[in-house]
């Protein structure tokens, strides 16, 4: 991985708030590491679980964060879908399963990526883990049939990471993704259910790390993130309020992992920014924190915000890309960074 992608550049999780999607570019394109915007307040279908899902016979919403699959549907339909993915890969054509026209900015996004001097564009997509334990139901199918899931939910995950990355590709950037995964904060992997969709997300990452993609694993919950370490990711991002003690405290093996060219995407900035926000302390402390695995941790790390800010108003949001750029401004100007 390229050292340049580093050195405390800004860029963002995902999500954001605004209802005018030039107005949401706007702010995407005011990082660094200009990032896809997905806008779930102006469309339903940008959700998290929207955007992964999309496109599964029988797919079944019970609420934002619960889905389930009409079995009938599933078991009539599914060959006929996971030979069209299977098609896409064997072609190496992806472009029919990129973010909707009709409900993502992902269009506008991709046409701007031209004129961004950034050699990197930043994307997302929900993880396997995630999608599993998101499920209702599904863990009381046969194993051969939940087998049959699994193996559809890796390569529909695969086809559109990788419509998103060969599109970036064609504007001459690089791509880095990165794969959301609320739900490891409280996954028991050691159980069959999560541990089924957490092989998945090993395979579904050496995947697409042979591909030559850059990949990131996001975590806004206080997880336990030392597996984390074993997956071909470059990046482990997270909420640094609420993770960077227990990372440093629990993970012996983190400076090792540095050392071979993991860095870590510190999400420094809270979504809910309070009234006495203070750039230089939180600078201080991140430089304290840092400090027993050496500057270069720090040096070497994205800044991110805690997590995505798309059930903000536009107002926070940029508030908060605001104090991102302040903490920038002022890690960088220690004579040390």
């Amino acid at each position: 991985m390229d050292q340049e992608l580093f050195e405390l550049k800004t860029t963002g999780i995902g999500s954001l708030p605004h209802l005018d999607p030039l107005k949401a570019l706007d702010s995407a394109f005011r990082t660094e590491i200009p990032f896809y915007p997905t806008l779930p307040q102006r469309h339903r279908e940008e959700g998290m679980l929207n955007q992964a899902l999309a496109g599964i016979p029988g797919l079944k919403f019970l609420s934002e964060t619960e889905w389930t699959l009409e079995k009938n549907l599933w078991l009539a339909e599914r060959e006929t879908a996971l030979e069209k993915l299977r098609e896409a890969v064997n072609r190496n054509n992806y472009q029919a399963y990129l973010p909707s026209p009709e409900t993502s900015v992902w269009e506008p996004f991709w046409q701007r990526l031209s004129q961004a001097p950034s050699l990197w564009a930043k994307t997302q997509l929900v993880g396997p883990l995630t999608l599993g334990l998101t499920s209702v139901g599904l863990e009381e199918w046969s194993e051969s049939e939940r087998v049959e899931l699994v193996d559809f939910l890796q390569t529909q995950l695969f086809v559109k990471a990788m419509a998103m990355h060969s599109a970036i590709k064609l504007q001459g950037k690089r791509s880095l993704i990165f794969l959301d995964e609320p739900c490891l904060a409280g996954a028991d992997l050691g159980q069959a259910w999560p541990g089924l969709f957490w092989t998945a997300l090993k395979d579904l990452v050496l995947d697409l790390s042979n591909q030559g993609m850059e990949l990131g694993l996001h975590c806004c919950g206080d997880a336990d993130f030392k597996p984390c370490l074993d997956l071909k990711i470059r990046i482990l991002s997270f909420d640094s309020a609420l993770s960077l003690a227990r990372i440093l405290r629990d993970i012996p093996e983190l400076p090792p992992w540095l050392e071979q060219g993991g860095r870590l995407a510190l999400g420094a900035v809270p979504t809910a920014l309070p009234d006495d926000w203070d750039t230089r302390r939180l600078a201080e402390e991140l430089r304290r924190a840092l400090a027993r695995v050496g500057w270069n941790a720090l040096r070497s790390s994205l800044l991110t915000p805690a997590c995505g800010l798309g059930l903000k108003t536009p107002k926070e949001s940029e508030r908060v890309l605001g104090a991102l750029q302040g903490l920038q401004s002022s890690l960088r100007y220690d004579s040390r960074i």
